[in-house]
């Protein structure tokens, strides 16, 4: 394991910054708004897909079938990033000593 390089008081208040603009994109009132649309056009696909392949006589091409399934997954990874990277940073934060806004209100 590497050893811990300290923060500088400016490290750790950009951190808080972006832990609050995390937790901000997560609970803004357009972000449900966004994964809605996200899973809407990730069952278009699917229907697309499905089509394709039992109406056509050339099925889904190898290309294609590549194409669709890393849309797809960009889709979801960008859907779950803010919380991933929020938890990330969190850990982060724990590790280095430093407290978030959540934690102190709790404490």
């Amino acid at each position: 394991m590497r050893p811990r390089r300290s923060l500088s008081e400016v490290e750790t208040r950009d951190l808080r910054v972006r832990h609050g603009n995390l937790n901000a994109l997560t609970e803004h009132h357009s972000w449900t708004v966004l994964l809605e649309e996200l899973r809407k056009r990730e069952a278009k696909i699917e229907r697309s897909i499905v089509r394709q392949v039992l109406h056509s006589k050339e099925g889904l091409g190898l290309e294609d079938q590549a194409y669709l399934k890393g849309y797809v997954e960009g889709l979801r990874a960008f859907a779950i990033a803010p919380d991933q990277a929020e938890a990330r940073l969190e850990r982060f934060l724990r590790l280095h000593g430093v407290t978030t806004e959540e934690e102190s209100d709790v404490a």
